[in-house]
């Protein structure tokens, strides 16, 4: 599965400690996302990428995400879709 941003979305990024806050100005919504939903959506932000990329991109961060495991960022990036900030590619 290959993620991506949705193209009508359009973020603007804050951060305060481990957390983090993404303004949607299309929908006008503010979501708080943890360090591990923020780093993900910025890979995909980057890039369409698959979960495969996505632990690359953590991986690559601070080392703070290496024992994360990926069903919790499978958890992680399945909110950010429900939120309607990614959306799948179709093959």
């Amino acid at each position: 599965m290959v993620w991506a941003l949705n193209a009508l979305v359009i973020l603007h990024w804050r951060n305060f400690d481990a957390e983090w806050v993404v303004f949607e100005q299309t929908s006008g919504q503010t979501h708080l996302l943890t360090a591990v939903q923020a780093a993900a959506l910025m890979c995909i932000q980057d890039s369409p990428s698959d979960m495969e990329q996505v632990i690359r991109f953590l991986h690559g961060l601070d080392g703070q995400c290496l024992d994360l495991s990926e069903a919790e960022l499978q958890t992680g990036v399945s909110n950010l879709q429900s939120l309607g900030l990614i959306e799948v590619l179709p093959r």
